[in-house]
């Protein structure tokens, strides 16, 4: 048989992958952030986009940009966005603490 048929899984991660990387982050840039506690959501539009992607938004007091192997305290505090970069130089990961 020259062709399989994907499985379902691969198609829905496939779509995934192809909806992210083309969703637009309008609305996020110059705007003045403000936050009491760390909305995530709204910067979760920038994962594995390329880190320059960040370079006219933003952000909020006290984020943390964490680089590959770069040492960070373990404190947790819920009003800090952290946006982790990857080996590639993507964001590969939005999250608080």
């Amino acid at each position: 048989m020259l062709f399989q048929t994907p499985s379902p899984a691969k198609i829905a991660l496939l779509s995934i992958s192809i909806l992210t990387a083309c969703a637009p982050v309008e609305g996020v840039k110059n705007r003045p952030v403000t936050m009491e506690k760390c909305d995530v959501v709204i910067f979760e539009t920038f994962l594995w986009k390329p880190k320059g992607a960040l370079d006219d938004v933003s952000l909020p007091k006290g984020t943390r940009i964490i680089y590959p192997d770069q040492l960070v305290t373990t404190d947790y505090r819920a009003d800090r966005l952290n946006i982790k970069i990857g080996k590639l130089d993507r964001i590969e990961q939005v999250f608080c603490g």
